[in-house]
C-alpha cells in the first residue's frame, strides 16, 4: 500500500510539472498591433517580444519596467499603469511574454523568465536607463518574473503586487512537492534592492498570506501595504489616490536624486 501511495504521489508530481505551463499561462487574443509606441525586442531564443514605451519629453529622474499579470497583454491595464508612472515624471515601459500580444512563440516558465531578462536588457541598453534608476513593478504572475530579474540585477527598487510564493502553492497552499515553478519564495531572499509589497486583503485568486510571507522573506529596506477590500485585479481601482501616493513615496526613496 505504501508503494502505491508513493507511485501516486510521484505520478501527480510529474503530471503537475508537465502540464503546469498550460495552466499557468492563459494569453488572451491579441488586442493590438505593432507600431507607434510599441516595438519588438529580441530574446535569448531568437524570437521577439512586444515592448511598450511611454516616455517623457524632458529628461526623467528614472524609469519603471512593468511586468503584467496573466490573462492580459499590452492592450489591457499596462498602458494605464504606464501613464500613471509617466505622470510621476518617470519613463515607463511594459512588455508581453512570448505567446502574448504580438510577441512570438508560445509561453512557458523558462521563456517568460528569458523575456523578463530581454526586456530589462533593452531598457538598460537600448534605452540607456541606468539600473539604479530603474524600478521593476510586477503584478501577479509578473511579480515572479520581476523578482527573478531583481535577484540577478541590483535595481532602484521592486514593487511586488499580488504576488505568490510559488506557482504550485497557489493551489496546494503547502509545499507538497520538491519541484515547483516560479520560486519567488527563494528569489525574493536574493534581492538586494528596496522592496514594496502590496496585496489585496480580499484576494481570492492569490490569497493575501502569499504577500505577507513574501514581505517576511524580503530583506530590508522594505515596506508593505495590505489593501482593505481589494481583490486580485482591483488594487489600483479600489484606492487610486492612495496607490499612487504610496508608489510615488517608494520611488522617491528608492531612486537617486535627479541629476541637475
Amino acid at each position: 500500500m505504501l508503494l502505491g501511495v508513493v507511485e501516486v504521489y510521484l505520478g501527480v508530481m510529474v503530471l503537475g510539472w508537465l502540464v503546469a505551463d498550460r495552466a499557468i499561462f492563459l494569453p488572451p487574443p491579441p488586442g493590438y498591433a505593432a507600431g507607434g509606441d510599441i516595438v519588438r525586442v529580441p530574446t535569448a531564443g531568437g524570437q521577439q517580444i512586444g515592448l511598450l514605451a511611454l516616455t517623457n519629453a524632458a529628461p526623467a529622474r528614472g524609469a519603471v519596467l512593468f511586468f503584467h499579470g496573466n490573462g492580459e497583454d499590452l492592450s489591457g491595464g499596462s498602458r494605464e499603469i504606464l501613464a500613471g508612472y509617466r505622470a510621476l515624471g518617470l519613463d515607463a515601459y511594459a512588455f508581453d511574454y512570448r505567446g502574448y500580444g504580438i510577441s512570438d512563440g508560445t509561453p512557458s516558465t523558462r521563456r517568460a523568465l528569458e523575456d523578463g531578462e530581454a526586456a530589462f536588457r533593452h531598457v538598460v541598453g537600448a534605452c540607456g536607463v541606468r539600473p539604479e534608476r530603474l524600478l521593476l513593478h510586477g503584478r501577479s504572475l509578473g511579480a515572479a518574473i520581476a523578482l527573478d530579474v531583481a535577484a540577478r540585477h541590483r535595481v532602484g527598487g521592486v514593487i511586488v503586487e499580488s504576488g505568490f510564493l510559488t506557482a504550485f502553492r497557489v493551489r496546494t497552499r503547502w509545499p507538497l512537492f520538491p519541484v515547483d515553478k516560479f520560486r519567488s519564495d527563494r528569489r525574493i531572499r536574493e534581492v538586494r534592492s528596496p522592496i514594496f509589497v502590496l496585496h489585496g486583503e480580499q484576494d481570492e485568486a492569490i490569497p493575501c498570506w502569499h504577500g505577507r510571507e513574501l514581505y517576511r522573506l524580503a530583506a530590508a529596506p522594505k515596506r508593505a501595504w495590505w489593501v482593505a477590500g481589494a481583490g486580485h485585479n482591483d488594487v489600483l481601482e479600489r484606492a487610486p489616490d492612495e496607490f499612487w501616493r504610496r508608489v510615488a513615496a517608494f520611488a522617491g526613496d528608492a531612486l537617486p536624486p535627479a541629476v541637475p
